[in-house]
């Protein structure tokens, strides 16, 4: 993980336009299916349709975030945060594939955002 070229300052900037490019892709993504699902949504249809929605949507846009900071590369001395940060959404991830509908009913990647606000990403609040 480490790239005698990065800095932190550019990983930040780096990293923060990979959120923001995975959340306005799934946002995107989002209306355009629920505008494609029409008012017809019943109860049970409607989480049907959010539970798919983040199974074929959500998770496939988020996967390409903890993929983008990873190919960054670390700063130098930071490689073992950057790790970290990388595994705690990957873990996200795997919770979130396992039940879809836990990014309905929470959401597992809080932990992960919390991590990455902390390290200056700011945009990553997946």
């Amino acid at each position: 993980m480490t790239d005698q070229g990065v800095t932190k300052a550019r990983f930040i900037a780096e990293g923060n336009r990979a959120c923001e490019k995975a959340l306005r892709e799934k946002d995107r993504a989002v209306q355009h299916n629920l505008e494609s699902a029409g008012a017809n949504l019943g109860n049970s249809s409607r989480a049907k349709s959010l539970a798919y929605l983040a199974q074929n949507v959500v998770i496939p846009v988020y996967e390409e975030v903890p993929n983008e900071l990873r190919n960054l590369g670390a700063p130098s001395g930071d490689e073992q945060q950057v790790q970290n940060l990388v595994a705690s959404y990957e873990a996200a991830l795997r919770v979130a594939e396992n039940d879809p509908t836990r990014l309905i009913e929470s959401n597992p990647f809080e932990a992960a955002d919390k991590s990455a606000q902390a390290y200056g990403l700011t945009a990553c609040v997946l």
